[in-house]
């Protein structure tokens, strides 16, 4: 059980009922990793306070449980096509439910266990890859790379051994690596990138916007995309500054020869500014949510013709 209640006696204070929920999911997954016992939110609880070990030992033995999993995202262009997929990450452990990729990646991070994910993704991706591929779906797959990834000397032999294990050309796994890891070793960042743009994959900067990139270094990355960060959509089309600076990353996109993706894109007035700004492709919940495989599968036959 958890337990979370708002403090009356700060008056101050106002305590919304999101709020409340949050506090009282987040002292849930104690009482769960503790088993058979209840905890009240406390605010030196945190997100994994003492149960810390417990988490990393669940997400240590997730691959092992089958407990991940991929959904994918449709990527559609200016005709509504489906011309492209993300792979999303998803995490079902016994004890904690479903635990969102926003809570337990960073974890995966700091504990160096986004390494074996990390090429379990790519393990995955690439079957799948093939399997759509038997059923005549030909569209490429985007996954992400992670900051540690991008340091791993072994990254580029993992990606090229699985595609010969599977039979795939290196165009259709896509790479998408973020803003903000692709600043923070720039000399090594652009080695492994040019690496990796020689062996033939095709790389996308996810969350462009938000890392404060030079954009003179950003000539000379060997990258196709732009991913516009969902921060920039969300508010679209009443805020001023941010259709500003959707624009302004379509426009550099264009001088630089490369394509542009908005993600987040939840209704028909954000898709309607985001076309009219040329945008090259949609993703969000207008067109689709992520999807378990079968359930992509019809959903984009559907709509690559």
């Amino acid at each position: 059980i958890g337990i979370a209640f708002a403090d009356r006696q700060d008056s101050e204070t106002v305590v919304l009922p999101t709020d409340l929920c949050h506090q009282a999911d987040t002292a849930l997954r104690h009482a769960k990793l503790d088993r058979n016992t209840y905890r009240y939110h406390t605010p030196d609880l945190g997100d994994l306070g003492m149960s810390k070990l417990q988490y990393f030992n669940y997400l240590r033995q997730a691959i092992d449980r089958h407990e991940l999993s991929l959904h994918f995202q449709p990527q559609v262009n200016q005709d509504g096509r489906v011309i492209s997929a993300e792979a999303l990450l998803r995490w079902n452990n016994p004890v904690l439910g479903s635990v969102p990729p926003s809570e337990f990646i960073p974890i995966a991070e700091e504990a160096g266990l986004i390494i074996p994910i990390g090429d379990w993704v790519i393990e995955r991706a690439c079957a799948e890859l093939v399997h759509w591929q038997s059923i005549g779906l030909n569209i490429p797959l985007a996954i992400n790379i992670s900051p540690r990834q991008l340091k791993d000397s072994r990254l580029e032999y993992q990606l090229l051994s699985r595609l010969r294990k599977y039979g795939l050309r290196a165009e259709s796994l896509h790479l998408e690596i973020t803003e903000s890891s692709l600043i923070a070793d720039t000399g090594n960042t652009m080695k492994v990138l040019q690496s990796l743009s020689r062996a033939g994959f095709i790389m996308s900067i996810d969350d462009f916007g938000t890392g404060y990139a030079n954009l003179a270094w950003l000539k000379l990355l060997p990258v196709s995309t732009l991913k516009i960060d969902r921060s920039f959509v969300v508010d679209l089309p009443t805020n001023e500054q941010d259709i500003a600076v959707v624009q302004a990353i379509v426009s550099i996109a264009k001088c630089r020869g490369m394509n542009t993706i908005a993600e987040g894109v939840d209704s028909s007035a954000q898709l309607d500014l985001l076309l009219a700004a040329d945008c090259h492709i949609i993703q969000g919940f207008f067109y689709s949510r992520p999807l378990p495989s079968a359930d992509f599968i019809t959903y984009a036959l559907s709509k690559v013709a």
